[in-house]
């Protein structure tokens, strides 16, 4: 009879092992799906990251051509009316107009692409702090310990169960 006893007390801690290793397998599963969406999502957020910082560059770009052309423009403006006064354009007042013109534009110029780069350069660590985040996700390893553990839990217990049922005996 204690035998019986010891193989039902054995059976039932064997079947609670089960039940807890088939959530801890469920609860790894999980783990590992969370894992690999958080990893999508950080190259993700990456590669978006990189696309931003090239379209900064290039609208940074466009910027200064439009600043180019308004330069020759409004140079070529002050040209035509000195020159319909039959003004010398290139020595004195009108040509320090013109200097002070063209350099009005390259500031303007070198101030947009300036902040496009740095728009740029933070869209760019941006990127690699999401590649980091990703490579960091990707290095923990969390598959199989968890329903490994618990395996040798169950079969630990179900054999200490029945060695003391055994031993009662």
């Amino acid at each position: 009879m204690c035998e019986v006893a010891g193989m039902i007390t054995a059976m039932t801690a064997i079947a609670g092992g089960i039940g807890s290793y088939a959530q801890s397998v469920q609860q790894n599963q999980q783990a590992q799906a969370n894992q690999a969406y958080q990893i999508a999502v950080a190259r993700s957020n990456a590669e978006a990251a990189l696309i931003n910082s090239q379209y900064a560059l290039d609208a940074g770009e466009r910027e200064a051509n439009k600043l180019d052309d308004q330069k020759r423009l409004a140079l070529g403006i002050v040209k035509k009316k000195f020159g319909a006064s039959n003004v010398e354009i290139n020595s004195g007042s009108p040509y320090a107009s013109l200097v002070s013109k063209s350099t009005e534009f390259e500031t303007k110029k070198s101030d947009v692409m300036q902040d496009a780069e740095k728009q740029a350069w933070n869209y760019q660590v941006n990127a690699n702090n999401s590649l980091n985040q990703a490579n960091f996700l990707a290095s923990q390893n969390i598959s199989g310990v968890g329903p490994y553990n618990s395996l040798m839990s169950i079969v630990g217990t179900g054999l200490d169960v029945m060695a003391k049922a055994i031993s009662y005996a």
